[in-house]
Parts: structure tokens; C-alpha cells; sequence
């Protein structure tokens, strides 16, 4: 927000911590008493905060002058990797958000036309609106195609969670795990049978496709050479063979599955950039915060990267699979100048960390340049909306540590002339208290003009 600078504003609330106690006596005193009281301790409490305020700005100021040269350094250095008609469009979005707050938000990734819930909304009203015009045709199944399919990829993440859960905890000693993971196999199991059921009305070639590749059917039955549940082969529409794909699959399942595809990839591409920005802050707190201050404190973040890289990998994997299937059902499509082969080396944040090339030889990951793009081009120079995001972050904080040092150098003068009018009007006893506050004022002044000759 424009002029806040680096203003407290939970500041006015610090007092009840210091008058809350007070109501331990004044529940038992009388109206008079009690309003006494208070305005006692209020005024007590403000003399302090005036007295104080030589010592307060001072200690602001020397904060104020470093934070600023700092802020401004960094976002002039940020400023300089993107082209100049770049930031001028993002000086512009920022300039209209701040006149009309109404406007998209430049601090917020925008919401994306195209999500996997919307597509699915979109696909189920379609058929509803099919069949409220086929009166004389039957409905399939009480569960609708798009929703089979949507099950069929809910199945598809579980069966990737448990199989990273399982890779976690092997060799784990640990009977408490390995119980709560053998009923998640045996909970997605039934569910895997129950869809298996519903699979051959809108997919009638599977039973031939079975046939080929034998798998399990029954969650009960206990063989050792009987697969898991997460290695169930659940034989989507884009996995069958093309022989079987368009004759096995009822009219229009392609189509829908690959609807549905799009809008996971794209989904699951934006949720691995917020894991590895994420991932990212953690990684420097700990590097800034925790580095050196013991072998506890170390191996919780250690455990908590690891958690998180762990989570980028599942999206990762779930992206992949997500591509798998738009290769198999449109080899050709528009799709592929965005949605591209995601590398190991490709999933890393945005910024530079110390074991990458220099800064003039990195290139930035494609994933921070495709997908949620405000232009529809495609093309190498095109800057991710999360760049974007940070630039402007990086900008705000600039500006808010100069209006900081501007608004302290203009509340030093006025506080200044503030005391020396109290120092005029008060009898000589209170000249003891108030000069000390007038000389921090001056000191503060000082400091102010001293530092500022030596950063700039």
C-alpha cells in the first residue's frame, strides 16, 4: 500500500499487554474510580511512548538507511535481466491496480481459464444438456463418462501416492507404517473394482484388452505373485492400443479424456511451480536462520526439504503422465509448444542457487516460461506470470523502505518542533525529561545525513 512504509500497524494494540492486568482491580471499582484508572495508566503509557520517541526514531533510522540502499539494489539488479518494455507493461498493471483497486491484483497469479475442475463442470453439463435432448435414448449409468474418467485419474494420483509412500518406508522397521499402508492398498483395491465395474460400459473393448494383459480383479485374494493395488494396470482410454482405441471406447471418451488431460497437465504444472517456490524459501531460511545453530535444528529442515522436494517429484511425475496420455491421444497437437518434456534438470525454482552455472550462462527452466501466459504467443522470451509476481513484490519493497526514510526524516522535524514547544511550556523541573528526547532527535538527524553521505 502506497506511503505505509515500514509502519507498524499492529503497534496501537501492543498497550494491552500492559493494561489487560489493570482489569484485575478495576472490576471492583465504581464508575468514577474506574474511568480514573484507566486514564491514569493511558496517560502513563503515552507520556513513555513521548519521551521515548528520540531513542524510538533513532533506532527506525539506523534500521531505515541499510534496509533501503539494500531493497533498492536488488530490484535495480532484478530489474535489469527483464527487457525495458516488459517492466514498462508491469509499471503500468501495478500503476492501475493502485487507482482502481478493482483491477487484477499484479501481487497474485491470475486465475487460469482453463483448470481441471472447470473442465470437468464444463464436460458434465454437456452431456446433461445431450440428454435432456435424447428423450428416447437410456442413460448408460447413473455415473456419467466425464465423471468415470475423472475417477479413473483420481485413482491414477493414489496409486502414484502410495507408491511413493511405499518407496519411503522401505526397510522402515516401523509396524505402525507399514499397517496404515497396507489398508491404503487394500481401500484403493475396492475402489479400483468398483470403477473396473462401471469401466466396461463406456470402454466394452477392455475385456479383450484384459485378456492380453491379465492383472488383478479380486482386492481379496492373497498371492504373493498377485500385484499391489498401485501396480493395478487400469487401462485408460489413452493406454489402450490404437488398434483397440477408437472401436473399444464409446463416441466421444477420446475427446473427453483428452479435455481432461490438458487441464491436469496445466493444473499440475502451476502446483510444481508453487512447490519449488516454496521449496525455494525454506531452502534460504535455512541457509540464513538455521545453518550452524546446531545438529537438532539442521536435521528438521533437512526433513522438511526432503518432505517438499518429495512433493515436487509426485507433481512432477503426475505432469508426466498427464503428457503421456496427450501424446497418445493428439501426437500432433497445439498443446505441445506449451506443455513440453519435463527433465529432472528442468525442475528447479527461478532463481540462481550457488551450484548453477553463472548468471550470464543460466538459462531459466521452461517451466517458469509456459503455461499460465497473458499472451497466447509462444515463444523463448516470454516471461513466466511468477517472474512477473516477483518483480513486483521486489518493487513494493523498494518503494516502502523510501517512503520508510522519508517519512522518519519528516517525523524527526516535527517531533523536534513538538518537544521544543512541550520544553517552552512546562517549568524548569520537566526540562530533565524532556531535553535527553531533544538531543536523541538531533543525534537521530545526524546519523540520518552521516549514513546517507556514505551510501550514496
Amino acid at each position: 500500500m502506497l506511503a505505509m512504509a515500514a509502519t507498524p500497524s499492529e503497534g496501537v494494540e501492543r498497550e494491552w499487554s500492559h493494561i489487560n492486568p489493570v482489569a484485575m482491580s478495576t472490576r471492583l471499582m465504581g464508575p468514577g474510580a474506574h474511568h480514573d484508572t484507566l486514564d491514569d495508566h493511558w496517560g502513563a503509557w503515552n507520556w513513555r511512548k513521548t519521551v521515548g520517541l528520540g531513542q524510538h526514531l533513532l533506532k527506525k533510522m539506523r534500521e531505515a538507511l541499510p534496509m533501503k540502499a539494500k531493497h533498492r539494489a536488488l530490484h535495480k539488479a532484478l530489474t535489469t535481466t527483464f527487457p525495458a518494455e516488459t517492466i514498462t507493461e508491469w509499471r503500468a498493471t501495478i500503476d492501475q491496480w493502485q487507482e482502481d483497486p478493482t483491477q487484477p491484483s499484479p501481487y497474485q497469479e491470475a486465475v487460469v481459464n482453463v483448470t481441471l475442475s472447470s473442465v470437468l463442470k464444463k464436460l458434465e453439463a454437456e452431456e446433461r444438456a445431450f440428454s435432456s435432448t435424447q428423450s428416447n435414448s437410456a442413460i448408460t449409468h447413473e455415473t456419467t463418462a466425464t465423471s468415470f474418467l475423472a475417477m479413473g485419474l483420481e485413482l491414477e494420483q493414489q496409486q502414484r501416492n502410495i507408491r511413493a509412500k511405499a518407496k519411503e518406508i522401505k526397510g522402515d522397521s516401523n509396524t505402525i507404517k507399514k499397517q496404515s499402508l497396507d489398508e491404503q492398498r487394500t481401500t484403493l483395491a475396492s475402489r479400483i473394482e468398483t470403477w473396473q465395474s462401471i469401466q466396461v460400459l463406456y470402454m466394452p473393448g477392455i475385456a479383450h484388452v484384459r485378456q492380453m494383459c491379465p492383472t488383478r480383479t479380486n482386492a481379496l485374494v492373497d498371492d504373493e505373485r498377485v500385484k499391489k493395488s498401485e501396480d493395478i494396470m487400469l487401462h485408460l482410454p489413452s493406454t489402450l492400443p490404437i488398434s483397440i482405441r477408437a472401436t473399444g471406447c464409446v463416441e466421444g471418451l477420446l475427446e473427453k479424456e483428452k479435455q481432461l488431460r490438458l487441464a491436469e497437465a496445466e493444473d499440475t504444472l502451476g502446483a510444481l511451480r508453487r512447490q519449488l517456490l516454496i521449496t525455494t524459501g525454506v531452502f534460504n531460511f535455512k541457509k540464513t536462520h538455521i545453518s550452524g545453530t546446531g545438529q537438532k535444528p539442521n536435521t528438521r529442515a533437512r526433513a522438511m526439504l526432503t518432505r517438499l522436494m518429495d512433493k515436487a517429484r509426485n507433481h512432477a511425475d503426475r505432469y508426466r503422465a498427464a503428457r503421456r496420455a496427450l501424446v497418445a491421444l493428439d501426437p500432433e497437437g497445439d498443446w505441445k509448444a506449451m506443455l513440453k518434456v519435463l527433465h529432472t534438470e528442468d525442475i528447479r525454482g527461478p532463481r540462481r542457487t550457488e551450484d548453477e552455472a553463472s548468471e550470464g550462462n543460466r538459462e531459466i527452466s521452461w517451466i517458469w516460461v509456459s503455461g499460465r501466459q497473458r499472451d497466447t504467443r509462444m515463444g523463448t522470451d516470454e516471461i513466466a506470470e511468477g517472474l512477473r509476481i516477483e518483480w513486483a513484490k521486489s518493487d513494493a519493497r523498494a518503494q516502502r523502505w523510501d517512503e520508510e526514510v522519508e517519512l522518519l526524516n519528516e517525523e524527526m522535524r516535527r517531533v523536534l518542533g513538538q518537544s521544543l514547544a512541550i520544553d517552552r511550556k512546562f517549568n524548569s523541573s520537566s526540562v530533565s525529561m524532556i531535553s535527553p528526547m531533544i538531543g536523541l532527535i538531533v543525534r537521530s538527524s545526524e546519523y540520518k545525513s552521516s549514513s546517507s553521505e556514505q551510501l550514496g
